[in-house]
């Protein structure tokens, strides 16, 4: 009885949230605990869990950096490891959608639940994704977003397990990464950027004394000539006057 209400009152410390429970207690539940969405191009989170719960944060954190590591050479799908979880990523459209799991959540479901995400948003915001000039614009689909995962938080539903048995879905050909290659890829971008800017800065800097050096030349080369004629013209103006 003890027991019932200790778990009753974890239960309403925790909101009532299952993903919360099931971050203090990898393994039990195995649905999508976070997702995110975002635009490949430059990175930008478009949608996706808006939670300032503490246990989150360093995972927001990693799908983010997963987010950012992103170039239009990057492949279509792909699992990244990231201990006690995983994540789960597709690219469509120049948008990328990801999920966090943990590892116990059947990798086929997680990319149907990214597939259905994906084809909810493009429905709701398709043409809008190149006109978000700021982080989370499409707030709006949340709703949708925390419906969805509703749909797959068991994977031991009978709707999910009718969803496996028709999924065609093939995940041994997806590429694999840890997290740990994604952080160094990322610093790795982040240094490119920064030796870019140097070059930008000094090739403005170049470009501006050699505006200067080549006008001092000019006007070296012209000044004799200037001051002649300067002078011719004054002799002729007393002459004549």
């Amino acid at each position: 009885m003890l027991t019932g209400r200790k778990e009753a009152s974890q239960n309403a410390n925790d909101g009532g949230s299952p993903w919360r429970r099931a971050l203090r207690r990898p393994g039990r539940i195995a649905m999508p605990l976070l997702t995110l969405l975002g635009r490949v191009h430059d990175g930008m989170p478009l949608a996706g869990t808006q939670d300032s719960h503490p246990d989150l944060g360093e995972f927001q954190r990693q799908a983010k950096a997963i987010l950012n590591s992103l170039t239009h050479s990057s492949p279509a799908r792909s699992i990244i490891s990231s201990p006690p979880y995983v994540y789960y990523y597709v690219i469509e459209d120049a948008v990328c959608y990801i999920c966090m799991c943990d590892p116990h959540y059947p990798a086929q479901l997680a990319y149907q639940y990214l597939e259905q995400v994906q084809h909810q948003f493009m429905l709701a915001h398709g043409d809008q994704v190149n006109q978000f000039s700021r982080p989370y614009a499409a707030i709006a689909f949340d709703t949708r977003l925390n419906r969805l995962r509703r749909e797959f938080l068991d994977p031991r539903s009978s709707d999910n397990i009718a969803k496996l048995n028709a999924n065609l879905t093939q995940v041994h050909n997806v590429m694999r990464s840890n997290m740990n290659e994604i952080l160094k890829r990322g610093e790795h971008l982040s240094s490119l950027e920064d030796k870019t800017v140097e070059l930008k800065e000094a090739s403005k800097k170049y470009l501006s004394t050699a505006k200067w050096a080549a006008w001092t030349s000019a006007v070296k080369a012209w000044a004799p000539i200037i001051i002649v004629v300067c002078v011719i013209m004054i002799m002729l103006y007393v002459k004549l006057g």
